[in-house]
């Protein structure tokens, strides 16, 4: 492999081709109309084995494995996201999977919007206070608005939002979130 010395460091073009055959995988996603591949979620260890068994021994079958359950798990929330045109922030994709499941951990308590700030603010509270703020806005607007329909983009299924919704008694609430 060539390498590039670019400010003291031979592992820039190296990052750089990670990078460049990251967004080429998502060439045939984009051109059939489909949501791009998302590398934030994916199981890294396995990723990491299925491309030395790739590699080392031909055998792409766990490193495709893991990237359909990357895939199936980032393309609802991409989905959920253009549709509502809406940006996540650096918070948001940082704590993901702690999101999620405090997600699934307050509806299935079934705690409703206007009672998960405490909840929200107690679970994060490693964070910076503007990221707290930021979260209990999230996370009060995701409880507010979910539903069977919707629900995968935030790993909860169709079922469970059914229930919470049921147990909460509201419809969901498309406004803003909360302040």
């Amino acid at each position: 492999m060539p390498t590039f010395r670019h400010q003291g460091s031979p592992f820039a073009l190296h990052d750089s081709m990670k990078r460049v055959g990251r967004v080429l995988c998502n060439i045939p996603l984009l051109a059939r109309g489909l949501p791009p591949m998302s590398f934030i979620g994916i199981n890294r260890g396995n990723y990491l084995s299925g491309l030395i068994s790739f590699y080392e021994f031909a055998d792409a079958s766990l490193l495709a494995e893991t990237l359909v359950d990357a895939y199936e798990m980032s393309a609802p929330s991409y989905v959920a996201a253009v549709a509502t045109q809406r940006r996540p922030r650096s918070v948001e994709l940082r704590e993901r999977t702690r999101i999620q499941n405090l997600v699934a951990q307050l509806m299935g308590e079934h705690v409703a919007p206007h009672e998960a700030e405490e909840p929200i603010r107690e679970h994060f509270a490693d964070l910076s206070e503007g990221d707290r703020e930021i979260l209990v806005a999230s996370i009060t607007e995701v409880l507010s608005k979910v539903t069977p329909e919707n629900s995968a983009a935030w790993g909860i299924d169709a079922d469970a939002a059914q229930q919470y919704r049921d147990a909460i008694g509201s419809a969901p609430s498309f406004g803003l979130a909360r302040k």
